[in-house]
Order: structure tokens, then sequence, then C-alpha cells
């Protein structure tokens, strides 16, 4: 039974579980609360608050994920409360100066929130924002500064954001509390101009993603396209070692559900088309009864397994700070087998509307009647009122080439395309040593190369002053 209660101001979650006693503190800081300028700073303020705690014989860690921070500590309850002290100690008066020795220390893990696959098809299907966050290749952590991890900590590490869970009783010491504050809004994903359904060519393994209702239909659709795939792919053709899925909310009511395999480049095609037929059987008849039942078994075998009731709590602490309801083990249980094969049959015709396949390798011909979007120009943008900058005489670039920048925008064309977007919409600018790459929120990049342009410094100095703090410098290899 899980109870509610608080902890100096913050909302608690605690079950009586198994020994020895663990207690955590579940922020709702994540990297979807990021920027593109302030990319990696929910990563960097975990690794400020642990750098900066005293040795222990605790076990402790802390995670960051796409919506959540989670810092825990198992061992002994009087022990486990002082630890939970002390790091909210620590988060009020943080160690800013070990900011740049952690930054460094981020590049070298090179940790990422999603799994990769997860971030691809983030990143391929919306812009810049929210979920489409774990996607992007956003500033480099050493422009981080202290502002920018101040401005994060101040609006997400507030009472009304966090939740403490615990094993047992909830902590008492006085020092577990945070500054007063409300749930901060989190930034609202856009999709891209990407057409769907669709197939690109980039990752080295095949995916595919789909939208799907946030309901217990989510993971029993996933479950069944995995598990089918996996006794086709691997135990009778042998195609792949493992096939395997996650997902992340996009808003509300609907979930990015993402599936992806590993076996050889050749076999690729191969795993797609198995794919798209599994959905379509699916799609048309639903689940065998057997398959379903098994399904909805393993689920409550999982669901009631107390080895899971540190995460069934980190469960909760989302929900609740979603504003969602906290659901017992045993409701959960009851919800998924509640699930029919008409439920799954119309997840799984959503699924092939909204569907996005990816391979490594352009599939000119498509995917079991899946298009080859690989090639696929976005529609052009409106043009911009401004000053223009034209081609230099002697440069390689198109003939064509056009910049505009106004009031209200910029626009780049070449080849007959024409991009950019809005100042509204500009999400940041990589100052490169000989190019700027403007990023909008659609996830669109547009690219300038002064170079190129006839007086292109006075082009740069335009973009620059127009981006103001959205700028960061990166090297020559961010592109």
């Amino acid at each position: 039974m899980t109870r509610r209660s608080t902890v100096n101001g913050i909302p608690a979650l605690w079950t009586e579980g198994p020994e020895p006693y663990t207690a955590a503190l579940v922020v709702g800081a994540g990297v979807c609360d990021e920027t593109l300028r302030t990319a990696g700073v929910a990563h960097l303020v975990e690794h400020l608050v642990m750098a900066a705690m005293p040795r222990t014989t605790l076990e402790t860690n802390a995670w960051v994920d796409d919506e959540l921070t989670v810092f825990h500590a198992t061992g002994p309850r009087e022990a486990v409360d002082e630890w939970l002290g002390t790091l909210c100690r620590v988060v009020r008066d943080l160690p800013l100066e070990r900011l740049e020795v952690e930054a460094r220390v981020l590049e070298a893990e090179d940790g990422a929130a999603a799994p990769p696959a997860l971030a691809f098809m983030a990143g391929a299907r919306y812009g810049t924002d929210g979920v489409g966050a774990l996607g992007r290749h956003g500033a480099p952590s050493r422009t981080l500064t202290r502002d920018h991890v101040r401005d994060f900590v101040a609006r997400r590490y507030v009472s009304g954001n966090a939740v403490v869970i615990s094993t047992g009783a909830p902590p008492e010491h006085a020092d577990v509390r945070l500054p007063d504050g409300a749930r901060p809004t989190r930034p609202e994903a856009r999709e891209s101009r990407l057409a769907l359904p669709g197939y690109v060519a980039d990752p080295p393994v095949p995916l595919a993603s789909w939208l799907v209702e946030r309901t217990p239909v989510a993971p029993v659709l996933l479950t069944l396209v995995i598990e089918a795939l996996t006794r086709s792919l691997r135990h009778d053709q042998g195609l792949v070692y493992e096939v395997d899925g996650g997902s992340s909310p996009v808003d509300d009511a609907t979930l990015l559900a993402v599936l992806w395999a590993d076996g050889a480049e050749e076999g690729q095609v191969r795993v797609l088309e198995s794919t798209v037929g599994v959905l379509r059987d699916l799609a048309a008849s639903g689940p065998e009864p057997s398959e379903l039942a098994h399904e909805q078994a393993v689920a409550r075998q999982r669901l009631t397994d107390p080895r899971g009731t540190v995460d069934r709590l980190v469960v909760g602490a989302y929900r609740l700070l979603a504003g969602r309801p906290v659901r017992t083990a045993e409701e959960e249980s009851t919800d998924v087998e509640a699930v029919t094969r008409e439920d799954v049959a119309r997840a799984a015709a959503r699924a092939l509307e909204t569907l996005l396949l990816a391979g490594t390798r352009p599939v000119p011909g498509g995917i079991a009647g899946v298009p080859d979007r690989t090639d696929d120009e976005p529609p052009p943008v409106p043009e911009v009122t401004g000053r223009p900058w034209t081609r230099r005489l002697l440069s390689t670039a198109p003939r064509d080439l056009r910049v505009v920048i106004g009031e209200s925008g910029m626009t780049q064309t070449a080849h007959g395309h024409r991009h950019g977007g809005s100042w509204a919409d500009l999400r940041g600018v990589a100052q490169g040593p000989d190019f700027r790459a403007l990023v909008f929120a659609d996830g669109g990049q547009t690219t300038v190369w002064p170079g190129h342009l006839r007086n292109g410094a006075e082009a740069i100095a335009e973009i620059d002053r127009r981006a103001g703090v959205l700028a960061f410098e990166v090297d020559a290899d961010w592109l």
C-alpha cells in the first residue's frame, strides 16, 4: 500500500518495503526541461550535487532521464535520513566553483539520458523543445555558466516540483527541505515537418517508432511487437540477437514508443518489413488471446514483485509531479488486465498511421509500402523582408545563394530551396570558427557560411546581434 505524506513541505510517497531502508529525492528536472542553449544542465546539476556529498558507507547514486532527476540512498534509517538532509543543504548552496571541472567530466562521460534509439526518433519527429530535446545536438557542456545552473535550480528544485520516496516512514530530518515553489510549466514538443508514415536513413541499427495513447495499452502493444519479432527474427531466422524498446511522454495524452534491434546491416530491411507486418496483423485482428493473456500475466508479476518497490515509488512520484493519479500495484495490474484485443488493434492502427522507420542506408523503393523520406525537402519557409546578402563571385556555393535578414526572421536560399525561420522561433545559434548554425523550434537548422557571401562578416554580425544569449561557441566538428 502506497501512503502519502509531506516532509517539510515536500510531498512524500512511502510504503513498507523490504530491508534495507531506501529513500530518495525525486525532482521534476530532466532533459525535456532544458533548452538548446542549456543542454546538459540537468546532468551538470546532478554532478555538482553528488560531487559535494561527503564519503559514506551507504549505497548511494543519482541519475537523470528525460523528465526526472533522482538521488537515492540505501542503508540504516538514521544514516539515510542524514544523507538526504545533507543533499538538500548542498542543493540550496551548490559548489559552483566546481562547474568547469564537472562540465569537463560530463564531456568525458559522454552519457545520455535516453537510449540512442529513443533520442534519434525524438529528434527526427520533434523540434528542439520537450521530448525533442532528447535528440538535439545543443550547446557543449563547457559553455554552461553559473547563471544557467542557478536559473535551472531556482525553477526546478523547489518543494512543489519534488517528491520524497521511501521504503518505510519518510525521513523526519529538518534539513530535508527545498525552497517553496510550484511546479513550472514544461516546454511543449513541436512536431517536425517530416511527413508520416515514412522511412529515413541515418542510424546504424533498424528503428521503428509510433505514437500511442498514454493508457495501459501502450506497453502491451510495444511488448507484443517485441515478442513477435523476437520469435521470428531471432529464433526462426537468426537475423538478430535482441529486439528491445522504450518510450517517452510527448504530452499528457500521448507517448512516443520506440523499438530497436541489432544484427547485420544487410538484414535491416527484413527487420523493418517484419515490424510493419506485425503491426498490420495486430491492427487487423488484434493479438491471439493466449498472447495477450501471457503479457498481462507478466505485467502482474512485474508490478507485484517486491524487488520493484523502489522503482514503483519512482513511477508514483513521477505521476504525482505530472498531476496524474498515483496507482497501486494492484490497480495497475487490473488496468493492464482490462486491455482487450480490440484496444490493441486500435492502438496498432494508430501506430501504422504515425509510423517512422529508420535504418543505415536509403531505401528508394520504401519498406513494405512505407515511403523513403530521406531526401524529402521540408516545405519552404515564408520569405522575409530585409537586407539581402548574395553569393560572392569567386565561390563554390550554389549560384542562387541568398541570405535575407529582417526584423521578423531570416532565410537562406540555395539550390532553389528556402530555409530559415522567425526570431521568435530561434532556439540557438552555434558560433563556429567560420559558420553560424541557426536552430529553430521545429528542429530546422540553417547554416550560414560568411566566406561565400558578399560582405559576409556583416551578415554574421547581424545574426550574432539577434542571437543574444542564445549564442554559444562550438568547434568546427559540431556540425
